[in-house]
């Protein structure tokens, strides 16, 4: 019972995801937009928010939820000033535990429909494909609440909003100290905002780092590192001096919870199919989007060090944080190919269908793959208890 309730919930979620990015794709003002974006924005907050126990962070901060907001001496952990006002002001209010959840996840759904508002003809398809790009959600809790600063910030750019933009910029480097990386992303937008390197070149690129590239690779970040600490960058913030001094075993998978993992052949071939079409073609659709080259270099950045990053799980935050926007990316090229408003033969086109379903498939292949109970409860199978 308790997977058919969460395989259900998740398909409800799918369905809800596709039929609204139909919708909000073709709304004419900010208030019909936002009201039909309520519907994927309470799914998404009910069926990723009130789920229990999910993963590692869920449980580990759900004892922290209780200990800091006791004030009890001996915590292990110290967190970034905003989260910590965040996390124990809810405590303080009364908040259980779950809706802290449920608000985190409100905020990071609210965020990507924020910025997916200046790219609305990318909808169709960029709504249903984001849930399988934020699946670590799931598990990185600090890490997306910042990172829904960042989409607001990059939102606000777009829209030429400057001081709303540098003060989320602000709340997501409070709220995660990791958050800095973004700093020159966000600043420098307008030289982003422009092609570099040939699409032919970049999809050559990216072929080497799949096939080619290892965890052995990456040495030379112990190297940046050590430059770094060298330059006194890690005085920032005890959690970055941890990061930068402990880069070697990141780089191994010593350094986190979730450790290290390598692809194999099948997954390199999924990803290639996946995301070529993306760097090939999406610039023919670019030439009339404002800021579309940017969100494509941003876009870029997560796609080719995903083959390298995601390997190791503190690195794998960035990757997957900057390949979000291969949503937008994405849908962009499939809403010109799919209504022709992009010419490409029949081989193309049909290349560019299998990408799309591939990039459903981590959100639908993870949810039908599961079979252990503890992996699939919501706040309702809770009995009583806080964690796992």
């Amino acid at each position: 019972m308790v997977k058919v309730i969460y395989i259900t919930l998740k398909l409800l979620e799918f369905i809800v995801f596709y039929i609204s990015g139909k919708q909000l794709s073709k709304t004419k003002t900010n208030k019909s937009y936002w009201t039909i974006a309520i519907f994927p924005i309470l799914i998404f907050s009910i069926v990723e928010g009130l789920r229990f126990g999910r993963m590692i962070d869920y449980n580990l901060y759900a004892i922290r939820y209780f200990t800091l907001g006791n004030g009890i001496e001996g915590v292990d952990k110290e967190y970034e000033p905003l989260f910590d006002f965040l996390f124990t002001g809810a405590y303080n209010i009364g908040l259980p535990y779950y809706m802290f959840i449920f608000l985190q996840c409100f905020l990071l759904i609210f965020s990507i429909l924020h910025l997916y508002k200046n790219f609305k003809n990318s909808l169709p398809y960029a709504l249903p494909i984001v849930l399988s790009l934020i699946m670590m959600n799931e598990n990185f809790i600090r890490w997306y609440l910042g990172f829904s600063f960042i989409l607001l910030s990059i939102s606000y750019t777009i829209q030429n909003k400057y001081m709303k933009s540098y003060l989320m910029l602000a709340a997501a480097c409070l709220s995660h100290v990791g958050c800095i990386f973004f700093i020159p992303f966000i600043l420098c937008y307008k030289f982003i905002d422009r092609k570099f390197v040939s699409p032919s070149i970049l999809s050559l690129i990216y072929i080497f780092t799949v096939l080619a590239f290892s965890i052995s690779s990456m040495q030379i970040l112990v190297s940046i590192a050590n430059l770094a600490l060298s330059l006194g960058i890690g005085s920032l913030d005890p959690s970055l001096e941890g990061y930068l001094s402990h880069m070697d075993l990141i780089i191994s998978g010593e350094q986190g919870n979730m450790g290290m993992s390598e692809w194999g052949i099948s997954k390199q071939i999924r990803v290639l199919l996946t995301f070529l079409p993306i760097i090939y073609l999406t610039p023919k659709s670019l030439q009339n989007i404002k800021y579309g080259y940017y969100i494509y270099n941003l876009s870029l950045f997560g796609i080719i060090l995903t083959p390298l990053f995601s390997k190791v799980e503190l690195l794998g935050r960035y990757s997957d944080a900057f390949i979000f926007f291969s949503s937008i990316t994405g849908g962009i090229l499939y809403y010109h190919i799919f209504t022709k408003k992009l010419k490409v033969n029949k081989l193309l086109y049909w290349i560019c269908l299998i990408s799309f379903l591939l990039n459903l498939y981590p959100y639908i292949g993870n949810a039908l793959s599961r079979n252990i109970d503890n992996e699939m409860l919501f706040i309702w199978d809770a009995n009583g208890r806080e964690y796992l």
